[in-house]
């Protein structure tokens, strides 16, 4: 019982960090699409200064 529910756990875990993952892309590749390299250019120069 023990056993399974672990396993269990251990799926839900994955399948949670590769949903994490993948919306992460997704946005950042929206982002891009939307003209986000402007947006990051000036945010890294922003950093950099």
């Amino acid at each position: 019982m023990f056993e399974q529910r672990s396993k269990m756990l251990d799926f839900f875990f994955k399948f949670s960090l590769a949903l994490l993952i993948t919306i992460t892309l997704a946005i950042v590749l929206w982002m891009v699409a939307l003209g986000g390299t402007k947006w990051l250019s000036y945010w890294v120069s922003q950093i950099l200064k």
